[in-house]
């Protein structure tokens, strides 16, 4: 098994390439809003020779900003179709979880992530580590960060959503942990160990409709393996004109 895995659901573009042996080449940047031109010279570096050997790709799925989201999502099913090999999904939150873990800073009670939402929202989730594995507790949500800390005190948190809160993070005294953004390398090594383990999805090679998903993306209880839609959370701002209005001269 030879996979490409990548996430371009944060402000952070990160590309891999990883088999059952260990990483090969991977590669990240921080690139803002610049997903759709970093991203794919990424790729084509690290799979320079190694194109026709991959068998696997996986992509995160957010949550994480429309359009960086679908960015990726797009890349892995246009790679995967000219490839002809599967992609997955993986959740964000569930790849910066496992940087937690994978970094040998495991904490001893739950702990949650948080990215960037906008808004002035943070997607987030929270996570248990169990036997040297990550174990999400729920389902993602977003929601404003005072809620959210509030619901869940004395809670460490990883990722960069709340670390645009400095004031709030102060004034509740949040431990705010690494990684702050996902690492396609963890992508890899949850993409690896669920297939290898027996886990599938029930969408491999979906269609994106003018929503990429609508703003759905289911993600089941206990699942690794998500099929290859956004996983937005809540709609696009951005919304298609459903009525038109003729002004007489």
């Amino acid at each position: 098994m030879l996979l490409l895995a990548f996430d371009t659901a944060t402000s952070m573009s990160t590309v891999a390439v990883a088999g059952e042996g260990g990483v090969v080449a991977s590669a990240n940047e921080i690139v803002g809003t610049r997903h759709a031109e970093v991203t794919i010279k990424q790729i084509a570096m690290l799979t320079a020779d190694c194109r026709s050997d991959l068998t696997h790709i996986a992509v995160g799925v957010g949550p994480g900003p429309y359009t960086s989201t679908r960015v990726g999502v797009a890349t892995g099913l246009a790679l995967g179709k000219a490839l002809k090999i599967p992609v997955v999904g993986i959740c964000t939150l569930d790849a910066i979880a496992a940087g937690v873990i994978h970094a040998d800073r495991t904490p001893s009670e739950d702990f949650g992530v948080a990215s960037d939402a906008r808004r002035r929202e943070i997607y987030w989730a929270k996570y248990r580590a169990e036997s040297e594995q990550v174990v999400r507790v729920g389902e993602p949500l977003v929601g404003p960060p005072t809620e959210v800390i509030a619901a869940h005190p004395n809670t460490s948190w990883a990722g960069d959503g709340l670390t645009r809160y400095p004031e709030l993070v102060a004034e509740c005294e949040v431990r705010v942990i690494d990684p702050a953004f996902p690492d396609a390398v963890d992508v890899a090594r949850l993409a690896i160990d669920a297939l290898l383990g027996g886990e599938v999805t029930s969408a491999t090679s979906p269609e994106l409709n003018s929503h990429g998903g609508d703003g759905a993306g289911a993600v089941p209880a206990g699942a690794v393996l998500l099929a290859p839609v956004p996983l937005y959370l809540r709609r696009p701002d951005a919304q298609p004109l459903t009525k038109h209005r003729v002004a007489m001269p």
